[in-house]
């Protein structure tokens, strides 16, 4: 049995001009304005990315690897198909690159990152061979 350690997470971003525009950083700016953004929970308590059809669920297994599997609009599991998803995370400076192995109907990840809080990952999601990546970017609380 998986017990996954995914809490909910609540993702900070921000919208307004790109560009600094002249206009004084120490100063918070009108046009600027923070928006949290929930991610939605899957079935299993990993978190649901729908950019890609069929859904997939991302956990994280007892074993600090990683999972993936794909479910319907109910919730309930679907065959993996040809999804290919890879993950970059970690240190920006000298990120880790993994990659996941088919298992039955579920990817599982042949590594894992370092523990820590808000750890930032990168998920890229290639649902067909040649198909168009979808990218979900992400903070991962990572227990030791």
């Amino acid at each position: 049995m998986l017990k996954f350690f995914i809490p909910a997470m609540a993702l900070i971003a921000h919208t307004g001009p790109h560009g600094c525009g002249g206009h004084d950083h120490d100063e918070p700016d009108e046009a600027t304005e923070e928006v949290e953004v929930i991610q939605e929970m899957g079935p299993n308590g990993g978190l649901l990315f729908s950019s890609v059809e069929p859904a997939i669920e991302f956990l994280l297994r007892d074993d600090k690897t990683f999972q993936v599997i794909a479910v319907d609009s109910d919730g309930q599991p679907l065959p993996i198909g040809d999804l290919e998803v890879k993950l970059l995370g970690g240190d920006r400076a000298e990120p880790t690159e993994i990659e996941f192995r088919k298992e039955g109907e579920r990817l599982v990840s042949n590594g894992s990152l370092p523990p820590g809080d808000a750890v930032p990952v990168v998920l890229q999601i290639i649902p067909v061979p040649g198909g168009n990546q979808k990218i979900e970017r992400f903070d991962l609380d990572i227990p030791e």
